[in-house]
């Protein structure tokens, strides 16, 4: 907590100091993987990238800030940073979690055939069994559809179930 609070005094009261490109990335790298203040890592790595677009830790931040926007900001925010990602880093150690994390904000927004060819381009040019693995288990959930009280079922209680050709029909309290 030391560092990261003496970085802060740094880059609060001496903007000009030679170090605020270099301590602006360290800043936002131990907020985020260390401290666990996301929400501030996150606005910090964001100001980091911005005005210091050319410094060593830019691939590590762009790609923490999709992977944090993909679970607290808009979901299409990350969609967008993660596109940007991939596309300037196309060789990263991070670019087979950055795929993994747009098909799962796909799947987060029922974009199902996006999510679905995320993960079989990762299964595609990855040989990692766990990176397949965790592919295969995106593309599982594109293969069904969840209807839930939310968005027209009439109950989520399932009392019966029945199939007719190619219709599922699906029996709750309420109808």
């Amino acid at each position: 907590m030391c560092s990261s609070n003496n970085y802060q005094l740094i880059l609060t009261y001496y903007p000009d100091h030679p170090d605020v490109s270099v301590l602006k990335y360290l800043t936002g790298f131990l907020l985020i993987e260390q401290l666990e203040s996301h929400s501030a890592g996150l606005s910090l790595l964001e100001s980091a990238i911005k005005d210091y677009p050319d410094m060593a830790g830019h691939e590590k931040a762009l790609f923490l800030i999709g992977k944090l926007q993909a679970e607290m900001d808009p979901l299409e925010n990350a969609l967008h940073t993660l596109d940007g990602f991939v596309t300037r880093y196309p060789e990263s150690e991070w670019i087979y979690d950055a795929h993994l994390i747009r098909a799962a904000t796909y799947l987060k927004l029922g974009r199902l055939e996006e999510a679905a060819t995320e993960a079989i381009h990762v299964s595609e040019i990855s040989e990692d069994e766990k990176i397949k693995e965790r592919a295969k288990q995106i593309l599982d959930q594109t293969k069904w559809t969840v209807y839930t009280d939310a968005n027209g079922l009439p109950d989520n209680h399932i009392q019966a179930m029945t199939t007719d050709g190619t219709w599922l029909w699906i029996g709750t309290p309420k109808g």
